[in-house]
């Protein structure tokens, strides 16, 4: 794989908002994880303000993901592009897990997960 661009976007008065990404320069390696997966981390910092919640306590967010992808780590061979994106309920930081579960009528015990996925759209 060769070349990963990655983006971030919260949505917001009903429109997609890009945030800046970045991370250390040894946190941008790639890394195997298994013997056909990938790890590329990506940090992003959330802005003040309101975002729409598709799901009360939790932020829509949009992972965008390009990529040049290879047979060979040197980029020669065939090559083929892919962009994907991946979309997720985000936990918000700012509220407590008694704010997030009395919001959606949720349980005292129930798990209140940092993020949910979901399907593309």
């Amino acid at each position: 794989m060769l070349g990963p661009a990655t983006g971030v976007a919260v949505q917001r008065d009903g429109r997609w908002e890009s945030l800046p990404t970045g991370a250390s320069p040894a946190a941008r390696e790639i890394r195997r994880v298994g013997a056909d997966r990938l790890f590329m981390p990506i940090s992003f910092t959330l802005p003040a303000g309101p975002y729409d919640e598709l799901l009360r306590g939790y932020i829509h967010v949009r992972i965008s993901a390009s990529l040049v992808v290879g047979d060979r780590d040197d980029g020669t061979g065939d090559l083929f592009e892919r962009s994907d994106a991946y979309y997720v309920y985000l936990r918000d930081p700012r509220l407590t897990d008694d704010a997030i579960r009395a919001a959606n009528g949720w349980g005292a015990k129930a798990a209140v997960p940092l993020w949910i996925p979901m399907p593309a759209h």
